[in-house]
């Protein structure tokens, strides 16, 4: 009986680690943690230097919550990552972008917009100008976008990410320039502790 007892024990951890793991915010957070470990191999560590998983004020008396921060001589690069499967359909001034992935579909905020609000926030609160700010959106799981006049910075795998990335060479700031980018970026981001991240899924939801 007690043998019983731990087998069934350890089937329910494991079916309850299942679902967890099934969950669109466990998704995306193997997502973050995929392009992370990605920007960290693939770019030289002298001269990209990355930040992920940033908090920072949104000039609106809220928070906002930005992947990953890719800090060089050829500019800022702001990533928003997707761990999304299935069909892509969206357009540049949509509001929603929809999923389709065999009968079920699913609606989410343009990435494009949502990303914006996360350059904008880099640029006030560290004084790099727009035009020296990159906006990548990365889906990084089996999907395919099937929209026509697909934006050249919506890319599709990590790969593209690295490829976009190195694209870029012509340097704006100097490395000195960067350096100081990245210090002021990592002064002014919030913490990533309980009080941070409760303010900031308030703040989402009371958005919504």
């Amino acid at each position: 009986m007690g043998i019983l007892l731990i087998v069934i024990f350890v089937l329910i951890i494991v079916l309850f680690f299942m679902l967890d793991m099934s969950s669109p915010k466990a998704k995306g957070n193997m997502g973050e943690i995929y392009m992370k470990n990605t920007l960290k191999r693939h770019l030289p560590k002298d001269i990209y230097h990355c930040m992920n998983d940033v908090f920072l004020h949104d000039g609106q008396g809220g928070t906002t919550q930005v992947d990953h921060i890719v800090i060089s001589v050829y500019g800022i690069f702001v990533i928003e990552t997707k761990n999304y499967k299935g069909w892509i359909f969206g357009k540049l001034n949509s509001q929603k972008w929809k999923q389709v992935n065999f009968k079920k579909q699913n609606y989410f905020y343009n990435p494009l917009r949502q990303n914006y609000k996360h350059t904008k926030a880099i640029s006030e609160c560290s004084a790099i100008p727009m035009s020296s700010i990159y906006s990548i959106i990365a889906f990084v799981g089996d999907a395919k976008f099937k929209s026509s006049n697909k934006p050249d910075n919506v890319l599709m795998g990590v790969e593209e990410v690295i490829d976009y990335i190195n694209s870029v060479e012509r340097p704006l700031f100097s490395e000195k320039e960067s350096l100081q980018f990245l210090e002021y970026i990592q002064e002014v981001a919030l913490p990533r502790d309980k009080t941070t991240k409760r303010f900031h899924l308030n703040y989402v939801t009371r958005k919504r």
